[in-house]
C-alpha cells in the first residue's frame, strides 16, 4: 500500500491516502463479523485491483452468513446437550 513518509522529530511517519484508510476500516468491520485475516487477504487484493464487484461481494457475504448460521446451529446443539446433562444431574447438593 503506497504511502508518503514525513519526518516528525526524530521519527518518520507514514501518511496514507483516504482509500487506504477506507480499506483498513473495511477490514476491521469484516473481522468483527467473523472474517479471518487469511480470508481477507485475497478479498483486499481484489478490492485494491478494482475487481471486487457487487456479485462477488454478495457471494462472499452469503458464504460467511452460511458459516455463521452453521456455527449457531452447532452451538444450539451443544447448549441443549449441556442443559440436558445438568437436568440429569439434578439440583446441586451442598457439602457439609
Amino acid at each position: 500500500m503506497p504511502c508518503q513518509s514525513r519526518p516528525a522529530g526524530s521519527r518518520l511517519y507514514a501518511d496514507y491516502d483516504d482509500s487506504a484508510v477506507e480499506l483498513i476500516e473495511g477490514i476491521k468491520i469484516a473481522q468483527s463479523i467473523g472474517f479471518t485475516l487469511a480470508e481477507l487477504g485475497p478479498i483486499a487484493a481484489a478490492y485494491i485491483a478494482g475487481s471486487l464487484d457487487d456479485s462477488r461481494q454478495r457471494e462472499l457475504l452469503a458464504a460467511k452468513l452460511d458459516q455463521i448460521e452453521d456455527k449457531r446451529r452447532q452451538l444450539g446443539q451443544m447448549s441443549e446437550f449441556l442443559r440436558a446433562k445438568l437436568e440429569d444431574l439434578g439440583p446441586a447438593r451442598s457439602r457439609a
